[in-house]
């Protein structure tokens, strides 16, 4: 066969194995964005399509907590998928990392002297390797609830893996592969929604509650963060973590002060406007 012969039948070779690749990749882009559309109906959130070089996302609301879900890459060639919910809730004082302990973790709690933080629940302590400052809040925060939906979460699509971080403006929750079955994701994104519910709830065990005093002084004013002055009056309270803030310290500041936080909306609880939602303008 003549040269030119042998490089017609490679080019076509090539072009016929691009189109069946391209048309695979199509159809798999397809069958995640049926999954990930679904979920959004069932969770009555946002849909957003993906294509054959990205991946459907959505977002919906959990007890008015906005979570954000999406999926996460890591490698080259031979990448490994993670779906992962983004939790906007913000708990800055806690930052700590969860996930199975295996060998390695093992290993360099012995041999490293690694600092694993335990909670005090057998169990868990010793299915989980916890790592994060101020363990004492991180042993409030992870109540037998929120143990409860980790272990749960980690059940989940027959694997044994799953990663929550609380980042203080936010918990993530990622968990390894992805999801092929609507209800299953939906599974997934309400129970991290219900691990959210019961890590920012108050945590009241232990806690003795007593009648308070007549004659007690009251709860000092908060501060608000942008000015440093006390908050007496004309107060507003960010939509995502709470903070107070002067409302035109707001207005100025154009986002809420906490650090990590950024949400830009805000509530009055004042008199006629109270619950009145609005976004700041800069």
């Amino acid at each position: 066969m003549r040269p030119e012969g042998v490089f017609i039948l490679f080019a076509i070779f090539f072009v016929a194995a691009a189109i069946l690749a391209f048309g695979l990749a199509a159809s798999r882009a397809k069958q995640f964005n049926d999954v990930f559309q679904a979920a959004a109906q069932m969770l009555g959130g946002e849909f957003h399509s993906g294509g054959v070089f990205s991946h459907p996302a959505l977002e919906f609301s959990y007890d008015g907590v906005r979570c954000d879900v999406d999926v996460h890459s890591t490698g080259g060639k031979n990448p490994t998928y993670y779906t992962q919910v983004h939790l906007r809730w913000a708990l800055p004082r806690v930052r700590c990392e969860i996930y199975p302990e295996g060998f390695w973790q093992r290993v360099g709690k012995q041999m490293l002297g690694m600092e694993d933080v335990q909670i005090g629940s057998p169990a868990f302590d010793d299915a989980f390797y916890i790592v994060g400052d101020s363990p004492a809040l991180i042993r409030q925060t992870l109540s037998p609830t929120v143990q409860q939906a980790i272990q749960q979460l980690r059940l989940l699509r027959g694997n044994d893996h799953i990663y929550v971080a609380f980042r203080g403006h936010e918990i993530l929750v990622k968990k390894l592969g992805l999801f092929e079955d609507s209800v299953q994701l939906v599974q997934f994104c309400r129970l991290a929604g219900k691990l959210c519910m019961a890590a920012k709830a108050p945590q009241t065990d232990g806690i003795k509650f007593v009648e308070a005093a007549a004659d007690r002084a009251p709860a000092p004013a908060p501060v608000c963060q942008v000015c440093g002055d006390k908050i007496i009056e004309d107060v507003v309270w960010c939509r995502s973590c709470h903070t107070p803030h002067h409302s035109d310290c707001w207005r100025y500041y154009g986002s809420c002060s906490t650090y990590g936080c950024q949400e830009r909306r805000f509530s009055y609880v004042d008199g006629s406007r109270r619950g009145d939602s609005q976004r700041a303008k800069k």
